[in-house]
């Protein structure tokens, strides 16, 4: 995935993989929407995390934060980001591969 992006041949192959585990039809643009959604979401809450005021419970999987960055975090403070752990893996761009 040079620069973030897969090719169409991937993308064929994802789709294809998927459907064949979950015997949906899912179309290549439902799958790279869904990445969309996921990525923009990851990087709303990893942001948050950086700014002082905003701290993450892990066991909870909710945002506590200051009053005055409270609207920021609203969207997150009761339900979290969902599989922050492994969106970071995928997303997060210090996580080099060698």
């Amino acid at each position: 995935m040079p620069n973030g992006v897969f090719d169409t041949g991937t993308w064929t192959s994802m789709t294809t993989r998927l459907n064949s585990i979950t015997n949906c039809f899912y179309e290549k643009e439902q799958l790279k929407a869904k990445l969309h959604r996921l990525r923009t979401m990851f990087l709303e809450f990893y942001s948050l995390l950086q700014n002082t005021g905003f701290r993450w419970n892990a066991e909870t999987n909710t945002v506590t934060a200051s009053e005055e960055a409270h609207g920021k975090a609203s969207q997150f403070q009761t339900k979290g980001c969902d599989h922050y752990k492994l969106l970071e893996i995928i997303f997060n761009k210090n996580n080099g591969t060698e």
